[in-house]
Formats: structure tokens, sequence, C-alpha cells
């Protein structure tokens, strides 16, 4: 059988986000790690907030609906910085940070970026 696709595909990964925020404001979205390795965990309402701080300065820099190249590893600033960018209509073009220099430059190339994000001045 199947799996049929008329919920899912009809709505958009912000649109999704919104709907659990409303839903489960006060439930855990993410547990996380800090740079001490201590675990931390936020709801979706403290999450949500924080994506809303991030795409207001996306706004603040005239960035809404721009192509954002993000270089970063897994972690919850990166979630944050593709919400807040797709929730603007921009698009994000992800790359890790281990990713090679030469791979790095043809993708940005390639990408026609607007604007890059980095989790650390390493790049």
């Amino acid at each position: 059988m199947l799996f049929k696709y008329e919920y899912s595909m009809n709505k958009t990964l912000v649109k999704l986000f919104v709907e659990a925020v409303k839903k489960f404001p006060d439930h855990i979205i993410y547990k996380y790690r800090n740079n001490s390795k201590d675990f931390f965990s936020i709801s979706y309402s403290d999450f949500y907030q924080k994506v809303s701080l991030f795409a207001a300065g996306l706004v603040e820099m005239k960035l809404e609906g721009k192509r954002m190249a993000i270089v970063s590893d897994n972690c919850i600033e990166w979630m944050m910085a593709v919400l807040a960018n797709m929730g603007l209509g921009g698009v994000d073009i992800p790359r890790g940070n281990a990713t090679p220099q030469d791979e790095f430059d043809y993708v940005i190339k390639l990408s026609d970026i607007d604007f890059v994000c980095l989790q650390n001045r390493e790049r």
C-alpha cells in the first residue's frame, strides 16, 4: 500500500512548524548540547521566539526572500536559521563545516547565493 501524501504535500515545513507551535507550545521540540556538552531542552514556543528573532534580523538587513548559504554542522542554530529564512520566502543552500573548500566554492558559485550564514569564523 502506498503512502498518501495529500495531507503533508500541501503544506510547507514552515506552515507545519507554526501549526505545531500552536498545538504544542510547551512541549519540547529539541534536546541539544551546548559548547560545555551539557544537555538542554527548548519548547516549541521558545524555539519559535528564537526563529522569529532571527527572521527579524534578516528583515532588518533586507535579506528576506534571498538565497542563503548556511555553513554549519547539525545544531539548533542551523534549524533556527533555516526556518527563519524559509519563513521569509528564502532558499537555503546547506553545507557542513567539513565541506572541502573547492566543493564549497563550486556550490557557492553555482547557487548564486545572496548571503552566507556561518556557524563559526573558521570558513
